[in-house]
Parts: structure tokens; C-alpha cells; sequence
């Protein structure tokens, strides 16, 4: 059986580079069918709680109107089950809007072709400007369909189920 257990975690940062918080952890995410609304159809996406995010700006000295901040999301992918999993380089995240515009085009997840073993972590770290953005959405795609489902386990834990 095939399994991926994905993390999601933030880095706030100002747009000077200061790094805005410490390591947080991403509680407030919904996982959401968005259809053919979105420019990728049937797709699943993970939308990142505005709200929270606010949160954590505000706990932060910084004037965001002048500064604006980017969002580091790191993906930390852990295969628990018993077999190899790759993941190759049609594998991707997109960030888009709540009007389903994509932001950033398609942001690689794997270089090449990538084999995680069991037991085994894969670990990305990618940046967003976020400073006209107050909701968006993480999609992600493997290949030219989408091939894993995400759940919410916990509030911090996205499991990630090949179909």
C-alpha cells in the first residue's frame, strides 16, 4: 500500500528579508473540491486560512502596507507506507485566487524524478509574494491528472492517498 503523510508549515517574511515569525505551523486549512471553476479542472486544493495568516502578521511589529510580506510554505512529503513512491517533475503547486486565477504558475514539487522510500522525507520550501493577496489556495497536480487525494487528519496533518 501506498501512502504519503504531508506537512504544511509557513515562514512569514517582510519584503526586506526579516524574518516576520518563527517556524508556524499551518492549522487552519480546508481542503475543498474547486471544480471546474478553477483553470485546472476536477482539482483538489488545500486553501490556506486568510484569517490565520492575518494572525500571524499581527502578532509582528512591521507596517505591512509599506513592507508586504511573502509566504514560505514548506512541504515535508513522508511515504509511511511499504513500497517506493516517485514523484517526477510533472508533479506541481499552483497558488491561486479565490476567482481561480492562478497566481505562480506551476511551482515543481520534484526535480527530475524523485523516489522516496519508506520511511523516508522529502522536504521543499517555495515562496509567495502575498502582498495583494488575502485568500488563495495551494493546488496540487501530479502529473497530467491528479493522482492523490488530500484529507485533513488533524489540523496540522494533510494525509495524502494514492487513488
Amino acid at each position: 500500500m501506498k501512502k504519503l503523510v504531508m506537512w504544511i508549515s509557513c515562514l512569514v517574511f517582510s519584503t526586506s528579508g526579516v524574518l516576520a515569525n518563527d517556524h508556524v505551523r499551518i492549522k487552519d486549512i480546508d481542503v475543498v473540491p474547486i471544480g471546474e471553476t478553477m483553470q485546472t479542472p476536477n482539482a483538489l486544493a488545500i486553501r490556506v486560512n486568510s484569517v490565520r495568516i492575518s494572525k500571524i502578521y499581527s502578532q509582528f511589529d512591521f507596517m505591512r502596507a509599506s513592507l508586504g510580506y511573502f509566504l514560505g510554505v514548506e512541504l515535508t512529503i513522508t511515504n509511511q507506507g511499504d513500497a517506493p513512491i516517485t514523484i517526477d517533475s510533472k508533479s506541481y503547486f499552483s497558488i491561486a485566487d479565490a476567482g481561480g486565477q492562478l497566481i505562480n504558475g506551476k511551482v515543481k514539487i520534484g526535480k527530475n524524478r524523485e523516489t522516496i522510500e519508506p520511511n523516508a522525507t522529502l522536504i521543499r520550501l517555495f515562496y509567495f509574494d502575498t502582498t495583494k493577496e488575502k485568500s488563495y489556495y495551494l493546488l496540487f497536480r501530479a502529473g497530467d491528472s491528479f493522482t492523490h487525494a488530500f484529507r485533513i487528519l488533524k489540523k496540522d496533518i494533510v494525509e495524502v492517498e494514492e487513488l
